[in-house]
């Protein structure tokens, strides 16, 4: 399993580099993976675990990244930061082993970084059809109303991982976010569905600020 993926789920063609003499994942494992991916091509190196940090530039130029500081590499750096976190073993100033654990690093943020977030993301959305909401009062509707909630954590996904792309992202706060919207909503989310919660919000924060002008 890739972060919660079967490997027969992978919907892309994936070149695989391995080297023979891997100790720390032998071949014969990484084999058994690649033996249920659906399109997939293995290419073998002599040399041990670390061979691929030696051998960075014989990779094709196509499965490299065009722009490295553009917004496909900040998303890709980010997805890595948040979803795994290598381990090293080192002996002195050797680096002996590294290996990639799933889970991010210490320091994943709690329930009040994500509404924190959350309400943020209210008051600026609000604020681009120039409804005057505050970070109180975006806070306040979070807090008070449970129908907009699924929107909210989908468009703040969303509105996070551009933020990410932008190099302007708060650490692992989409990754919790991603994980907290219910899994059906994730296996069915499309863009007509992004923009469904983007107006199921504007309509709740229009709703707010009315009930709050009329007290």
């Amino acid at each position: 399993m890739f972060g919660g993926i079967a490997p027969e789920q992978v919907r892309v063609h994936v070149v695989w580099y391995h080297s023979h003499h891997d100790a720390n994942v032998p071949l014969r494992a990484a084999q058994r993976v690649v033996d249920r991916l659906p399109s997939v091509e293995l290419r073998l190196w002599k040399g041990g675990h670390l061979e691929t940090f030696h051998r960075e530039e014989k990779l094709p130029i196509d499965l490299t990244v065009p722009d490295p500081h553009g917004p496909f590499a900040s998303l890709l750096s980010s997805f890595f930061e948040t979803s795994f976190h290598v381990e090293h073993l080192e002996f002195g100033n050797r680096l002996v082993s590294a290996r990639i654990v799933l889970g991010a690093s210490k320091g994943a943020p709690d329930r009040a970084g994500v509404r924190q977030s959350q309400a943020l993301e209210l008051k600026h959305l609000a604020a681009s059809q120039r409804l005057p909401m505050t970070g109180g009062q975006a806070t306040e509707l979070i807090r008070t109303r449970r129908d907009p909630r699924d929107a909210l954590l989908v468009w703040t996904c969303i509105w996070e991982l551009d933020r990410r792309a932008r190099n302007k992202g708060k650490g692992p706060v989409a990754h919790r976010i991603w994980r907290s919207i219910p899994p059906e909503t994730r296996r069915t989310l499309t863009t007509d569905r992004v923009w469904s919660a983007r107006q199921q919000l504007l309509d709740a924060a229009r709703d707010y600020l009315n009930d709050a002008a009329s007290k």
